[in-house]
């Protein structure tokens, strides 16, 4: 996969107060020569109400990425979405490129947590049944609308956090992921959780659900 050439518009949701964050990131991205857009999106702080969210927060991150995703779909490029509080595999860049996902692949994961047995089609890929978070994730621009109407207030099941609702997609848009994960999140305080912590190692591998990738090799 040429990540410049067929992913073009990446962004990093920016927490306005979290300047840490994005002074880590950005130099992240400068030491893998990618170019990366600061995506602000919507301010929890400026937020009244939750509209059934658990809190402004989570409502804030679900419309900063469907702005996200609007502003790809106007520029026809597929989108790739970082999170600020993301690692990347010291290889990134030269794993990206051996990646092959087939042909109909609308979403892809560069890291992810399986919550669901993943099948695995290839040394370095799988297919995804069910997974969470949203730290490196690429959404193919055919597949916009798809994911706009599936997100709609009316169409939504519940008001859950976002990688929660997006990943009740996945049954829906062919979704694939790396293996092993090659962007994971690093261990910090979450805002919108309220603790500290990280789903991975320090190398990526899942550690909260393990038992679901357990058996691949």
């Amino acid at each position: 996969m040429d990540l410049d050439r067929e992913i073009p518009f990446k962004v990093c949701f920016h927490q306005p107060r979290r300047e840490d964050r994005r002074r880590q990131a950005s130099e992240m991205f400068r030491m893998h020569g990618l170019r990366v857009r600061r995506w602000p999106g919507a301010d929890a702080a400026r937020i009244r109400h939750t509209r059934g969210f658990a809190s402004t927060r989570q409502r804030a991150y679900f419309l900063s990425a469907l702005l996200a995703i609007r502003e790809a779909r106007r520029r026809e490029q597929a989108l790739l979405i970082f999170e600020d509080d993301v690692v990347l595999h010291d290889d990134f860049r030269d794993r990206v490129s051996e990646l092959q996902p087939p042909d109909d692949w609308g979403i892809l994961y560069f890291g992810c947590l399986h919550v669901s047995p993943p099948e695995k089609i290839a040394p370095n890929l799988l297919r995804v049944t069910r997974a969470m978070d949203m730290h490196a994730v690429a959404i193919r621009s055919c597949w916009f609308h798809t994911l706009l109407r599936g997100l709609r207030p009316s169409a939504l099941k519940r008001t859950s956090p976002f990688d929660v609702l997006f990943s009740d997609l996945h049954g829906v848009i062919p979704t694939y992921a790396a293996w092993p994960n090659l962007a994971w999140q690093r261990e910090s305080h979450s805002d919108i959780a309220g603790r500290q912590y990280s789903n991975y190692s320090t190398d990526g591998r899942q550690i909260y659900m393990a038992e679901k990738v357990a058996g691949i090799v």
